[in-house]
């Protein structure tokens, strides 16, 4: 029998302990699945694969998903945001996301969301890092080094001005694609730029949901000591938010959501048997066709 880090083996390791860690805590085994966030599909993959779910989905906002990356049977990659979820009240047993919840602008909608289109007694878990207040938050680091080695300093991305970093990218390389993305990550929206007080307030606030698990993480080995200048661009944020490089959350749905409208139950029936049918060509159209409805 194959094992699973055959299976894994060209996937990031970070990938595979996150899928490691998703199989231990939630039950998946003839589940409705829902991925936020699921880039390149592996992760869905993994799981329509590795944990016989009735039906796993992954949504992302970038071009690749917007019709089915993957044949297999149990699994559908679509375009869609997560602030805007084209599904029925109470359709998933389980909802996931990985490294994704630092990058959603608007993420109380996107949590609104999230509670809607999961059960009661749903399951949701999520692991994301790392935060925009830590050393490395602005994203902009070579993954495969374990030293997270960087041409930005460590909190560089808090008080560096545009200027500064452009200097400092023009002296350290020669393709302008790096500089154009670096300064993307930084000073665009690729990062939600949101604070540890401000995830706290989005998941610990919650009358219909229980956390179970909300744990902030510190990796000592990549923590660097805070310049000066980070503190005096943000004297009322506590040095311990500055260190914490991600976050897991794990809770349980609690009360029902309020039932739809005939009409949207209609196209949402509509929306799901052509998804489940993997049609390409009708999905397609019908994704376009429903974005425009619910922008309208």
């Amino acid at each position: 029998m194959t094992s699973v880090s055959d299976r894994t083996v060209n996937l990031p390791i970070w990938r595979v302990k996150f899928f490691e860690d998703l199989k231990r805590s939630v039950q998946l085994e003839g589940k409705k699945v829902l991925e936020i966030g699921c880039g390149d599909g592996a992760i869905a993959k993994l799981v329509a694969r590795q944990t016989n779910p009735q039906f796993v989905y992954g949504i992302d906002p970038y071009s690749y998903a917007i019709y089915p990356i993957y044949e297999e049977e149990k699994l559908m990659c679509l375009n869609l945001n997560a602030d805007n979820l084209l599904f029925p009240n109470s359709y998933f047993d389980v909802i996931f996301s990985h490294n994704v919840f630092e990058h959603i602008l608007d993420l109380p909608q996107a949590w609104q969301e999230i509670k809607r289109v999961l059960k009661p007694g749903g399951i949701f878990y999520t692991h994301f890092a790392p935060l925009w207040t830590h050393a490395y938050g602005h994203h902009y680091y070579d993954e495969t080094d374990e030293s997270f080695s960087c041409i930005i300093p460590p909190y560089g991305h808090l008080y560096m001005k545009p200027e500064q970093i452009n200097q400092l990218l023009k002296a350290n390389t020669t393709l302008p694609e790096d500089q154009k993305k670096a300064i993307r990550f930084i000073f665009g929206d690729v990062c939600n730029k949101m604070f540890p007080s401000e995830y706290r307030k989005v998941f610990l606030s919650n009358d219909d949901f229980k956390i179970e698990e909300y744990l902030e993480i510190k990796q000592h080995h990549h923590n660097r000591p805070i310049p000066q200048e980070v503190f005096e661009k943000y004297p009322s944020v506590p040095k311990e938010d500055f260190e914490i490089s991600g976050i897991t959350v794990k809770g349980v749905k609690l009360s029902q959501t309020e039932p739809e409208s005939e009409s949207l139950k209609e196209l949402y029936r509509f929306y799901a048997y052509y998804t489940e049918s993997q049609n390409k060509k009708l999905l397609r159209r019908l994704s376009i066709k429903l974005k425009s409805i619910f922008s309208g």
